[in-house]
């Protein structure tokens, strides 16, 4: 967890948050700015938009139906089950949660801390925030390869003593597709961030990411080179 203490102030924004309909955009882009400070190369996906049928994804944007861009392979991987709290909230469980995804994972976990003593991610934004670099730098060359793998990534988002933080598992597919999916606990149950596909951008953009001069910003980079297709349909059955 990135803290384990907390104000009577950020006690009541806590229970305001948890309270109302949200989403994890203070974790990953919202795709209004560039990340990669000119260094990445251009979006090339349309996210979609109709009007009807549209979901959540957990980063500040929606999915829906009839995307412009194209779907994962046809296969496993392609569907969520219906029920998160049924699994939990661990990063097991979210790769259970878009069943026969792949579970080769050639990097370690990319963990986001806090490293001031008794400070939440409300007291230790930005550029103070540590992440292991080594296992960042093993995410953006899976990507940039399109190697077939299970990536574990953790948020920047943690509500101290009333939640655990928030975290992600992507499965790179190849073929310049992946799956998302992620939660975080509360003390009320789980925030479920929904298993959507997404398009995995061309290597030059993630060789933009590598460049970058920051932790901060490769991070940043990384999500910005997974632009959503579509939420997963739910299994059948």
């Amino acid at each position: 967890m990135l803290g384990a203490h907390r104000t009577i102030p950020g006690m009541l924004l806590v229970l305001a948050l948890t309270g109302a309909c949200r989403d994890d955009s203070l974790d990953v882009p919202d795709g209004g700015g560039d990340a990669c400070g000119g260094a990445c190369a251009p979006t090339s996906t349309t996210e979609a938009a109709s009007g009807s049928g549209q979901v959540a994804t957990g980063d500040g944007s929606t999915a829906a139906a009839g995307s412009t861009a194209d779907p994962p392979p046809a296969g496993p991987c392609t569907c969520q089950l219906a029920d998160l709290e049924a699994i939990g909230c661990g990063f097991e469980e979210l790769a259970q949660w878009t069943p026969g995804c792949p579970a080769d994972m050639p990097c370690g976990r990319v963990t986001v801390e806090c490293m001031r003593p008794g400070q939440d991610l409300y007291g230790c934004m930005g550029q103070e925030l540590a992440y292991d670099e080594t296992a960042l730098q093993c995410a953006l060359e899976t990507l940039r390869d399109q190697a077939v793998a299970r990536l574990e990534i953790d948020g920047r988002e943690d509500y101290g003593i009333f939640s655990g933080q928030s975290r992600y598992v992507v499965h790179v597919l190849g073929e310049g597709a992946a799956v998302r999916a992620g939660c975080m606990s509360t003390d009320v149950g789980f925030e479920e961030y929904t298993p959507s596909s997404r398009q995995v951008l061309e290597a030059a953009h993630f060789e933009g990411c590598l460049a970058l001069p920051t932790a901060t910003e490769r991070y940043d980079c990384l999500w910005e080179g997974l632009p959503v297709v579509e939420a997963l349909p739910v299994c059948a059955g």
